[in-house]
Formats: structure tokens, C-alpha cells, sequence
């Protein structure tokens, strides 16, 4: 199945691209999507254990299973004053 992954703020900037398509089997969960990720951008696995996920606007668990077409935001923290 196809999910659109939207990534924001550094991930963001280390992909140089706001989002990507995966392409997961049914039965993938918001962890899949991370572990995905890390996999094929492997520089990117320290900011991702900290991130958080939200599937169609919602946040997420890590073990929330996804749908075909599911929108997945991949949210690192953020500072700022």
C-alpha cells in the first residue's frame, strides 16, 4: 500500500524535499513508516527517535496501523523562542 509522508522543520531540510511516497505492506504502522525512513536515509535515524507521528491530522502511536493512502506527519521537536 501507498502512504504520502510529510516531514517538517531539520527533516525537512536534511531530505531537502517536505514529503515522499512509501510503499509499505498492509498491515504497516506509524513504526514501519520510521524505521523506513531510517533505513533509507540512515542520517536521518537520530532525529527520528525523538519525533513524533501523526496519521490524517491525528497523532499517533507508533503501533497505529495504516490505510492505503494515509497521509503520515513525521514531527521532530522544535525549539524556538
Amino acid at each position: 500500500m501507498k502512504v504520502k509522508v510529510k516531514v517538517f522543520a531539520v527533516l525537512k531540510d536534511m531530505l531537502e524535499r517536505a514529503e515522499l511516497e512509501l510503499d509499505l505492506p498492509v498491515g504497516a504502522s506509524c513504526s514501519d513508516v520510521v524505521d523506513r525512513l531510517g533505513t533509507q536515509f540512515e542520517f536521518l535515524t537520530p532525529t527520528l527517535r525523538r519525533c513524533l507521528v501523526a496519521v490524517n491530522g491525528e497523532f499517533a502511536a507508533g503501533d497505529a496501523f495504516l490505510s492505503e493512502g494515509d497521509e503520515v506527519a513525521v514531527l521532530p521537536p522544535v525549539s524556538g523562542g
